[in-house]
């Protein structure tokens, strides 16, 4: 028996602008301090254990399939790849529905996190034949929690961009409502159905889809509002979430935008290469948990995109350091950022090891969880006292 992993489909074009005027009535959205945690279906606790053991054995049968001929197994791995993507999501969203972790507001640049999010989802756009549309300049501050965002803008383009052709994001501020919306407007060649059912269902029938069930839970979860539009081949997904301040969708100054940014901790931007999904999606989550500006990439040249001229402080690697291509891209990044610290991801059982910036220390694969984020933080503490 086969299983299609595909996700379902969100966005398509969406309302006119009109009703997005300041002026027009709208409810305030809902803020996190005040919202509900609503009605769960299932414990988080099982829906996380189900995920674990989800993509802990697809890892591992992932790793052994490596050894095989790529040519007959390169559609398994990618179909592998999916299953250990949505194991890690169905985490992610246990852990925002049971309100497990430290999770906290912060004042995020709209169009600033959009931008990342496209960049990251760029290649996987062009695999699947689907044009990403560059955003306008609009954008607004808004209050959400840095992890949530991640979880709702990826499982949102996920499932978009198994919906249409093309897919379009733009930020429209409403002051009036102290409100912003993002809208993800998806259009396709046809009528735009259900990608994982196949039968062609209207939007009246696929309120089950499983990417579209959980990006609705994490959203009512985190007190974001969520709906989706569909008329013909266009569809649209509406997130709203609470602006930081009055007047916040001005853009904001170089040294406002280094005050209030993402971070949580200043200088704390983390760039992970991986080529390995599960643990480099893992990584990613540990360090947006705990507040720290995090940039994954499956290889160096999804790398190069992801940091747009910025500089890291920390390069997190699945690299072997032998590799010539992994070595000569750190030492391109220390010429500009000499501080910077580097630590690689092991097989091994070896835990970190501080031997100072000018050599990796090592974090096990298997120790992510209990050793990747003292390994960071000491990392980010040494650089700051070179």
């Amino acid at each position: 028996m086969s299983f299609d992993t595909r996700s379902p489909h969100t966005g398509a074009a969406s309302p006119d602008p009109m009703w997005l005027s300041d002026t027009t009535p709208a409810q305030s959205a809902w803020r996190p301090s005040v919202a509900r945690p609503p009605a769960l279906q299932a414990p988080p606790k099982l829906l996380a254990k189900v995920g674990e053991a989800f993509a802990t054995a697809l890892a591992a049968l992932h790793d052994r399939l490596l050894d095989a001929d790529p040519r007959a197994l390169e559609a398994s791995l990618a179909e592998l790849e999916r299953l250990e993507n949505l194991g890690l999501q169905v985490q992610q969203m246990a852990r925002v529905m049971g309100h497990d972790g430290a999770h906290a507001v912060e004042n995020i640049d709209l169009a600033d996190a959009v931008q990342r999010a496209l960049v990251l989802w760029s290649t996987a756009a062009r695999a699947r034949g689907v044009v990403l549309n560059q955003p306008d300049a609009t954008s607004a501050r808004v209050q959400v929690d840095a992890a949530v965002f991640e979880q709702l803008i990826d499982l949102t383009l996920e499932h978009a961009l198994d919906a249409g052709d093309s897919v379009a994001l733009r930020v429209r501020p409403q002051p009036a409502a102290q409100q912003a919306l993002l809208l993800i407007d998806v259009q396709r060649t046809g009528p735009i159905t259900s990608a994982a059912s196949g039968r062609g269902n209207a939007v009246e029938d696929d309120e089950d889809d499983l990417r579209w069930l959980m990006l609705s839970q994490v959203a009512r979860a985190s007190g974001i509002a969520a709906r989706r539009e569909r008329s013909g081949s266009m569809l649209s997904v509406v997130l709203t979430f609470p602006m930081a301040t009055l007047g916040s969708w001005y853009p904001a100054t170089a040294e406002a935008a280094d005050m209030a940014g993402t971070a949580g901790v200043r200088g704390g931007h983390v760039l992970i290469i991986d080529p390995r999904s599960r643990s480099r999606l893992q990584a990613r989550e540990l360090l947006l948990a705990a507040g720290l500006r995090a940039d994954a990439a499956a290889n160096l040249d999804q790398a190069r995109l992801a940091l747009r001229d910025r500089e890291p402080d920390v390069l997190i690697t699945g690299f072997p350091a032998n590799d010539p291509e992994a070595a000569r891209f750190i030492d391109d990044l220390r010429t500009s950022q000499p501080r910077l610290a580097v630590i690689e991801l092991v097989d091994a059982a070896s835990g970190f090891m501080p031997t100072g910036l000018d050599t990796p220390g090592c974090v096990s694969r298997a120790e992510l969880a209990s050793a990747l984020l003292p390994a960071v933080l000491l990392d980010l503490e040494a650089a700051r006292g070179a």
